[in-house]
């Protein structure tokens, strides 16, 4: 077609072709302009479906306008050739671009923001891609990236009127079973024919970015249907040195369940940019390259059952080919890669040998075995119920773990599989003695920034071969891990005899009195939060601990004569996740990498009869942590707390349509924003010279007004009047009259504590609330609303104060409680019935929702922030999930 002129367009050159035509440079004579004529193959012009598909891309690409899409000008027939005119671009297309070893990080993210921006436009206007890839991203000699080529592009079914509504001019449908697409780059659901949404693009955009950094395809196959068996079965092979909170985007785009992806593109737009603008400012930290794993082969049952001489030889084998060089630090190697949780690892002395928990097998937790050189792993155990938390026997021959399993208690069992002995209930983290002849666990859930979520403390120890436990440190009400000394003497713990002197404590095995090691002052003045202490080798201690945003493996030094801990911390790793679950063999470091993702969920139930009406639903989904989230009365508007690289928003969500908008930024890092019933207003806290203050803004937006200072909102009362609020230089709770400023603080701290999570009947004739008592659980209390002081005497106990009941709220008829609750072990929604008029507790509580899964846990743990809203129709509340990896560090001496 080279030097024809086809109406008022001169074909100057072909630029290129694909599976549906020619694409050809030429000259708009009337506009003297260059564009870009896309010319439908004569041989598919009898394609009816394929014409149909070329008529769809016109269509589609001129009901948008914007400067990441390309511009298409004109469509039309030539002698019975379906022709589409676009926007000429002066450069390549991305494909041409990506070098084999991957683009430069500062680059493929100045693309990559470019085509999510474009996306995040379609989207909104209700248009579906369905073929990213890089042949369809043109990036020119100078201006912005386009992206091209919506021929296969679908508008999905609007459930409402977006703001860019007025774009959208045409709907044109595909018939759900189609298989359209590029293969390499097509979504689980796409290579199945299913519906498709825009999570497809976004499954597609994860493959594009993979391919942008590696320089290699995400999913390959030696054909098609190997390709799409690939997109359907396989993980891409790990990312190596890609700064981890991008390698995290990127898994999450590339999730095969579309529930688990990010939902819009606009969070991916925002991640994106936050990372672009973290690498240009040099605050971004880079993952470091997994080590290759050996090619030597050497069974790994021999590691197990094999002679000592064998395991020698095949650990020397193995090191010899890796020594630690101290002069770079630590050496990074990443053992697993699953898309799920795996968890908790254990290393065996020998050092070659780990076990850990993993959900790869299914919806729970089993127990894995995995050899270090060759990477083989064997599952263990099959039991429905969760299985974690597995500890080699020095010998390598047994492993001892904790099952949920009848109750949940401590099992042993061969380390090659076959009989779980049960050798005592309850209990968790156990921990083999150095001679193998003794088991260390604890029972509670005790931390130094949670410790509220403990229930029935105790530290003990078993024979490894079964018999009657023995418990050490009986006066201490908080406890966590048990870790044996190298000598077999003592077991190292977290907890304390008070909360104020929660520490690591040494206990003597034999009986004698605990020795506080004063490790957690020497934290402290470093600024860390320490966890329970992991491993003790030699005379250190490895622990996970954090320190900003951060969570790290650190080790400190501790006087094997004193048992005081000495010197100050040392950072063993730097990661941005949550590293934790350390152990150690000689100086290799076996730890998980986990990301902790809290979001906001809803579930769906009869408020007034504790029945569950549906499944529970995510509302939010982003790499920020949510939390803290208040509802309306009427269940239709949220608003929540959304905390992202240091900073804490106050946003506003419509629970109907989606709708949200940030309301304001909080200087405090726990705004605790509260909507009012009639949710047109929402209360939230900030700081002004580093004192509280509570502000007040309209739920629709608009400019933050301060109504009270030195005080913490808490709540709404039922009237929208007046905010529930706590004053700590009163030692008091009560209300606060947003229009008066008038304050009636009526319910005194109780000893050593004060309220939290108050809130009121529907009435307003009571107030709910739960306090942490001496003994490291708490009670749920009901307490009248007076003018005057009301004594702790005449308080109404809900709870009995033997498992950790928290965050208490009225149903909307005043005569049930619902709280979240350790009770079973688990943290799970449970309620009591109460009566009308007094708010004595009617019958004993009871289970509402069960949440028994190891990735996800209703309230956010890692730091504490709980929150349970009810509404007319729902509890809305706080969800934490987990997913990770084991990795191994080579340690410097």
């Amino acid at each position: 077609m080279t030097g024809l002129t086809i109406t008022h367009y001169q074909v100057l050159e072909l630029l290129g072709s694909g599976g549906m035509g020619e694409v050809y440079k030429a000259r708009d004579t009337r506009l003297n302009r260059l564009v870009a004529i896309k010319v439908l193959r004569r041989d598919l012009v009898s394609n009816a479906n394929r014409k149909q598909r070329f008529i769809q891309e016109a269509q589609a690409a001129s009901a948008l306008n914007h400067p990441n899409i390309v511009t298409v000008h004109d469509v039309f027939q030539h002698e019975g050739v379906d022709c589409l005119v676009m926007e000429y671009i002066a450069g390549k297309t991305l494909d041409a671009l990506i070098p084999r070893q991957g683009m430069r990080l500062s680059e493929a993210l100045r693309i990559a923001v470019q085509v999510a921006e474009g996306l995040r436009k379609a989207h909104s206007a209700g248009i579906v891609h369905r073929d990213i890839k890089p042949s369809n991203v043109m990036v020119p000699d100078d201006g912005p990236v386009k992206i091209l080529d919506f021929g296969l592009a679908k508008l999905t079914e609007s459930g409402g009127t977006s703001e860019d509504e007025r774009t959208r001019t045409v709907r044109p449908e595909t018939e759900e079973g189609t298989i359209l697409g590029t293969v390499a780059y097509m979504s689980p659901e796409q290579a199945e024919g299913r519906k498709l949404d825009v999570r497809t693009d976004i499954f597609s955009f994860g493959a594009l970015l993979y391919e942008m950094l590696t320089g290699r395809r995400a999913f390959v196959g030696d054909s098609k249907l190997a390709t799409m068996s690939a997109i359907l079965k396989d993980e891409p092979k790990p990312l190596e040195n890609v700064p981890s909170d991008l390698e995290k985007i990127i898994r999450r785009c590339l999730r095969k369940d579309p529930a688990k992806r990010f939902h819009h593109m606009d969070d991916v737009k925002v991640t994106l940019d936050e990372v672009r603008e973290d690498s240009e400012s040099g605050r971004l930290s880079t993952a470091v390259l997994p080590a290759a794993a050996p090619t030597r082969r050497w069974p790994w049952i021999a590691a197990v059952a094999g002679t000592a001489a064998i395991v020698v030889a095949g650990f020397v084998l193995w090191r010899g080919g890796d020594k630690p060089r101290a002069s770079q630090g630590t050496v990074l190697r990443q053992v697993t890669f699953d898309p799920g949780l795996t968890t908790e690892p254990s290393v065996w002395t020998a050092g070659n040998m780990i076990a850990y928990a993993s959900d790869r097998a299914g919806d729970n937790l089993d127990i894995w075995v995995q050899h270090l050189e060759t990477g083989e792993s064997r599952r263990l155990t099959t039991n429905p119920a969760d299985d974690r938390e597995p500890a080699f026997s020095p010998d390598g021959s047994r492993i001892a773990f904790r099952s949920e399993r009848d109750g949940g208690g401590i099992y042993v069992m061969s380390s090659l599989g076959g009989e779980e002995r049960r050798i005592a209930d309850g209990g968790r983290g156990p921990s083999f003695s150095p001679d193998g002849k003794w088991i260390a666990y604890y029972e509670g859930l005790f931390s130094l920034d949670f410790p509220y979520a403990n229930s029935g403390p105790a530290l003990y120890i078993v024979p490894a071969a079964g018999g009657a436990p023995r418990r050490l440190a009986s006066a201490f009400i908080g406890v966590s891990q048990a870790v044996w000394s190298p000598d077999g003497n003592y077991v190292i713990f977290f907890g304390g005899p008070t909360f104020q002197t929660a520490d690591w404590w040494v206990a003597p095995v034999d009986g004698g009195a605990p020795v506080q090691t004063g490790a957690v002052a020497i934290f402290r003045e470093q600024k860390l939060q320490p966890r329970a202490p992991n491993a003790w080798k030699g005379d250190k201690i490895y622990f996970p601990a954090d320190l900003g945003d951060t969570r790290n493996i650190w080790r400190v030094r501790i006087d094997p004569k004193t048992l005081k801990a000495t010197g100050q911390a040392e950072r063993l790793t730097s990661g941005n996740g949550l590293e934790e679950y350390a152990t150690v063999s000689g100086q290799r470091l076996v730890f998980a990498n986990l990301t902790e993702n809290a979001d906001i969920w809803s579930l769906p139930i009869e408020p007034n009869s504790a029945k569950v009406t549906g499944e529970v639903q995510r509302i939010t989904e982003e790499l920020a942590q949510n939390d803290n989230v208040s509802v309306d009365r009427a269940g239709k508007q949220a608003v929540y707390r959304t905390y992202r690289g240091g900073t804490a928003n106050v946003v506003w969500k419509d629970l109907t349509t989606g709708q949200e908008r940030v309301l304001a930024t909080s200087r405090a890092n726990l705004p605790a924003p509260r909507i009012s019933p009639d949710g047109s207003r929402v209360a939230f806290v900030d700081l002004v010279s580093e004192k509280p203050v509570i502000h007040l803004i309209p739920a629709s937006g608009g400019p933050a007004r301060l109504i009270a200072e030195g005080m913490f909102s808490r709540n709404w009362a039922s009237d929208g009047r007046r905010l529930v609020v706590s004053n700590g230089a009163q030692s008091s709770t009560g209300f606060l009259d947003v229009e008066t400023g008038k304050t009636n603080l009526f319910l005194p701290y109780p000893p050593g504590g004060g309220h939290s999570a108050p809130g009121t009947s529907p009435d307003d004739r009571w107030m709910v609330f739960y306090t942490h008592i001496d003994n490291g659980r708490s009670k749920v209390w009901v307490a009248p609303v007076r003018e005057s002081k009301v004594p702790m005497e005449e308080w109404i106990q809900i709870t009995d104060g033997r498992y950790w009941d928290a965050v208490p709220e009225f149903s909307p008829d005043g005569k049930t409680i619902y709280f979240l609750s350790h009770r079973d072990g688990f943290r799970c929604h449970w309620a009591i019935h109460v009566d009308a008029a007094t708010k004595k507790p009617v019958g004993n509580p009871f289970a509402v929702q069960h949440y028994h899964n190891p990735r996800r846990s209703p309230g956010y743990v890692r730091t504490g922030r709980v929150a349970n809203a009810v509404a007319r129709d729902k509890i809305v509340f706080t969800m934490a999930e987990r997913t990770g990896n084991i990795w191994m560090a080579e340690l410097g001496r």
